[in-house]
Formats: structure tokens, sequence, C-alpha cells
């Protein structure tokens, strides 16, 4: 009876395959004649297949490279965004301290304008009005010394046009590693200056988001003033300092010039390290993240040694078979047990192939598959009988850009090698992106001979990178779009009110009597109120509206393409009535309200900046009149 051969075996054994030319050689012991020409067909085949491993390595690398300078440059930007709305949220509590110094005088208690969600964070060490000549007037938490003569008071008094001003840290306020003061400039009703209102805050205000991230070893976040000195800086495992020492968190080159944007590789002054900083928009500082090659290339490396691994057992056959070519002088029994040795070789390089990881699959010159490994079916659902003789084509799912397949056969033609991403589709009809290898082997005309396709299912990577754009574009809590997002969609509101003629609206909403809220009923039921208004916002809201958190309580709502005149009122009307039943919150029913400020566009503003402040000033106007009211600030 005839030995029946699997499939793998039947590629592995057939013409042009390795076990084939074993039985050929006590068919053509003519051969034997030219072991000269063996062992210049070995050595070439082996030069072939290394310099198509290191081509792999090298396009791997660079594409793992790539891939994590866009990660760290997103972690810049998310860095970025969250240290502003942090200045943000300061820079509001300080201008309100400042506004009602003036007009009303220094407050006996600042806890009584002092905002409810910085004054109740830990981090949130102090606040203080000083007068012109140093002297604190009016103070809470950690206690300034009388009179001050810090830096502050002196570069607010020499800068006019006022703005937040973010200081290096100053050790002994509460903490040992130091505290980061914030001020903002006094004036009074006659422009002069009238002091400064102070806040001091602990270094970890701006760094506790960042300890969910795996930096790596080495891996740190840093605050970085445009004067170089270091603000913050977090390192990875929960390592935290401030000092106002320079950065070495930068590449060398730049040294103290922090003036642009930048992503990259360091110079040999900071071997080994890539970095993304970027300066923000309101403020002069820039945010620094930096993380080590070593961690960033580990998976490459385990892949490395995977491929590495492979090719010196590949060569080893090679060398084996071209040993056993050279031979001349061997008997017919020698020869055939020479055969079974490279068998043996062969049987433990197919060990190799099955257990990888990673897919593989080798076409023949024609691109018809000849055989796979198990994590190809592993991957994709399709069994060897299944795939044989099949050209590879079948597996893609028509979402890979035609480009793409253009780009990978002009690389293969060029270089003979290529490394990119695909989408392709199992065999339950899922699809899934594929990072995928491909390289040709040719022969010493230069023919192609074969195809050898190495890929993994990049399924899990693309997860986490969507998950890294909700926590960049998104608000935690809500869900609901946060400032980035904001003012991305907002811009784009804007150029379709130019294009269309048609008018646009900003509400800003401030819920009102929040603090009584998480002061009797705790921040849970606090946080699970804000959910509840957001959710009531939803179900009124149009499509084509974008509802955001500011941070707090604070929502801004951007209606495009208003349908007539007084629309936005209207729309205003349906946000309040959204408070007309209470919420049930944990068994108990909370009543809300908010004060809602309009911006109409041209009107207020023609640009994305204005139309905010016109709407918040307009819900300030609103509050101050009648808590639950609705202000328009239409031509103001």
């Amino acid at each position: 009876m005839a030995n029946k051969r699997s499939p793998e075996q039947h590629h592995l054994a057939g013409k042009g395959g390795l076990d084939g030319n074993v039985r050929a050689q006590s068919k053509c012991r003519s051969i034997w004649h030219f072991p000269v020409l063996a062992v210049a067909f070995g050595g070439t085949a082996i030069l072939i297949l290394w310099t198509v491993i290191f081509a792999g390595l090298a396009s791997m690398e660079r594409a793992e490279l790539a891939s994590a300078n866009r990660g760290i440059a997103n972690l810049a930007r998310s860095f970025a965004g969250h240290v502003e709305r942090s200045l943000d949220g300061i820079d509001q509590i300080l201008t309100v301290v400042a506004r009602a110094v003036v007009e009303r005088g220094v407050p006996d208690h600042l806890s009584e304008i002092l905002g409810e969600g910085v004054r109740n964070d830990p981090l949130f060490l102090s606040l203080a009005v000083v007068d012109p000549e140093g002297g604190v007037a009016s103070q809470i938490g950690a206690p300034l010394p009388d009179p001050v003569d810090h830096d502050f008071l002196l570069r607010q008094r020499q800068r006019p046009d006022g703005g937040l001003l973010v200081s290096v840290p100053q050790t002994g306020v509460r903490s040992a590693q130091g505290a980061i003061q914030l001020s903002e400039r006094i004036v009074e009703r006659d422009g002069s200056f009238g002091g400064v209102v102070v806040a001091s805050v602990a270094p970890e205000f701006f760094t506790r988001f960042y300890s969910r991230f795996d930096l790596g070893e080495g891996g740190s976040v840093a605050l970085v003033g445009l004067d170089g000195a270091l603000r913050v800086r977090y390192r990875q495992g929960g390592e935290l300092n401030a000092t106002s020492g320079n950065s070495d968190l930068l590449p060398a080159e730049l040294g103290l010039q922090i003036q642009a944007d930048a992503l990259g590789q360091s110079s040999e002054a900071d071997a080994g390290r890539l970095y993304a900083h970027l300066v923000l928009e309101r403020y002069p500082l820039a945010v620094a993240v930096a993380m080590t090659e070593t961690h960033v290339l580990s998976g490459f490396r385990e892949r490395r040694q995977e491929l590495l691994t492979l090719g010196v057992l590949v060569s080893a056959v090679i060398a084996t078979l071209t040993g056993l070519l050279g031979l001349r002088s061997v008997r017919l029994a020698r020869a055939e047990e020479h055969a079974r040795g490279a068998l043996e070789q062969l049987r433990l390089s197919a060990k190799v192939f099955e257990e990888s990881s990673d897919g593989i699959m080798i076409c023949d010159g024609n691109n018809r598959i000849l055989t796979i490994n198990r994590a190809f079916t592993a991957i994709t659902g399709y069994a060897p009988d299944e795939v044989v003789g099949r050209n590879p084509r079948f597996l893609s799912s028509g979402a890979t850009a035609p480009e793409t397949y253009q780009e990978m056969w002009r690389s293969l033609k060029e270089s003979g090698a290529w490394h990119g991403e695909v989408v392709n589709r199992r065999k339950d009809g899922e699809e899934y992106p594929e990072w995928l290898s491909v390289c040709e082997v040719r022969d010493d005309q230069g023919e192609i001979t074969h195809f050898i396709g190495i890929f993994s299912d990049a399924t899990a990577h693309k997860f986490d990178s969507r998950r890294l754009h909700f926590l960049v574009h998104y608000d935690a809590l809500t869900e609901l779009p946060n400032r980035l997002l904001l003012d991305d969609r907002l811009t784009q509101a804007l150029a379709g009110a130019r294009r269309s003629g048609k008018g646009l609206a900003v509400l800003f909403i401030d819920l009102d009597n929040f603090k009584p809220v998480n002061d009797t009923h705790g921040h849970e039921a606090g946080d699970r109120l804000l959910q509840a208004v957001a959710a009531r916002f939803r179900s009124i809201l149009r499509e084509t509206d974008t509802l955001a958190r500011l941070g707090g309580d604070e929502f801004v709502l951007v209606v495009p393409e208003l349908d007539y005149d007084g629309y936005a009122e209207v729309v205003a009307e349906k946000c309040r009535s959204v408070f007309d039943s209470p919420f049930v919150i944990g068994g108990c029913e909370l009543r809300a309200a908010a004060s809602i400020g309009i911006a109409l566009y041209p009107l207020d503003g023609e640009d994305a900046r204005s139309l905010l402040a016109a709407a918040d000033r307009a819900m300030y106007a609103a509050k101050e009149a009648e808590r639950g009211a609705t202000r328009a600030l239409t031509g103001g």
C-alpha cells in the first residue's frame, strides 16, 4: 500500500523541494563531479537568505521607531492638553479672585469665592492675595512669608499686560519636593498695579494623569518653561521631582531655545532616547515626553531573535545539503545515510517553522501557496488543504488601499522585500489588521523561485491605539468631547458657516449650586449627576451639534446651521428644560439648574477663541443677573 503524504509533506518533498534534491543524488550522480558549483550554489543561497533577513529586520526596525515616534508625539499632545486645561482652570479661579478684590475689596475668607473643583483638590496647597508692597492681605492653606519677596511679585509688577505666570518651583510650602506657584496680576480700576493673586499647587497636580501610562524604564514626562527651566518632571515608577534647574529631557542640540514643536531620535549627546516636545498655545511653557529605545524596541528585538534563529537553522540545512552535493567518493549507502541526516535537519527546521507565533506562508514563483504553518491557520482560520495552490489574494478584505499593494510590488522589484500593514479577512468573515513582511528568493540566474510571507495579527495594537485616541480627545467621566476635540469641531463648524453663509451659535453652560451636591452627597454622587446631565443633553440635540465638557461643571454646545433667527435661544431653552424634572441619584432626588451664555457667529466673534470668550462672558452675566438664566452677548 502506498504511503500517503499530507499537503505540507507533499510540497516540502515535491518538485524543487529539499527532499527531492536528496533523492536526486542517487539518480544524478553526475552532479557529484561539480563540487565547486555545489559550494557556490549553497553560498549564494545563504547570502540571499541573510540579505533578505537583514533587509527585513532593518525595515521592521524603522517601522517600529516610526510607530514609537507617533505614539510619543500623541502622548505629548495629550499631556499638553491636560496641562492647558489644568492651567485654564486655575487661571479662571485667580481671575475671579482678582476681579472680586478690585470690585469688593480683599475678602476675609477666600474660600467664599474659591472654585469648588480646585479647592477640594488635595494637590491645591494654598491661595493668597498679596498687596503691591508684598504684604499678605488674605490667604488660605499653607502660609506665605509676610512680607513676600518672591520673584513672581516683581515679575507681575513688570508685566502690564497681565496673564498667568507659572514660576519655577519653590520649596518649603508643604512638600520637600517643592510647589509650583501660579499668579495673576491685580489691575485696579485706574489701571495701576494692585498686587497679585497667587496659588501654590503640588507638582503631582500636572502629572498624576500619566501614572497610568507605561513609559518604560528611563521614560518620563516634564513641564518646561520657554526659559529652559524645569517646572515638574515625572519618571516611570512614580518618581516625581520639581526643580528650578535646566531640563535634561530635551535633546542637547536644542539647548534652552525651545521655540518650536519637535520629535525624533536624540543626538549622540542623548543617545538611546526618543523624544517629543510641544509648546503650549496659551502659555510660555512646553511639555516634553521621552522614552528609551530599549523600551520601544523590546518587541522588535524578540521578533528579531526568532528570525535570526530561523535563519541559522535554514543556513545549517543549506550548508549540510551543499556538503552532501560536494562529496564525490561517498558510496550509495553513505549517501542515503547522509540523506536521512539531512531530512532530520529538515524536520528540525520544519519544527521551527510550525512553532513560530507568526503566520508563515511559502509561495512558488507564480505566487501560489506551497505550504503554511500552524500560526497561519490559527490567525486566518484556514486549514492547509483549503489554501495550498491558491493565490494569497483570496485573503484580502478589500479594505486595503490599492496603492499599498502597488507599493509592495514596487518594493519587491527594487529591493526584494517589503514590510507594511494590510487588512485581511478571516475564514469566518471577520476583518483584521495584519503586519506583513514579504521577501522574494531568486536562483543563480536571478529568476524568482519563491515568495515568503511572515505576518502577525495587529488587532490588539489597533485597540490600544483607539483607546489612546479616546483618552486624548474625550472626557473620561461623561465620554463627551474634551477641549481638544471641541476646538477641532468648532473650527470645522466655522469653516462650514463661512462657506454656507448660515449662522452658528456657541452656548456656554455652567451648572448652578453644584458644590452643595458634592458637600452633601459626596463626589461620587456629583460625578453621577454630571453623567446624567450629559445624557439628557444628548437626547435633545441634533446629530450635527457638538456637546463638550471643559471640566468641572462647565459644558459647551456648538450649534451649526441655525435654522432661523432666534433658534439659538430656542436651543438654550431646550437645554434649560432638561432640569425641569429632578435627577434620581442613589435613591435621592436632586434638583439642578444651569446658567447659559450665548454667542453668535459672526456678530460676537469670527474665530473659535473669541466666540468661546464671548459665550463665557454672557454666561457670567446671566449667572450674576439670576441663577438659571440665559444671556446672549450678541453684538457685545
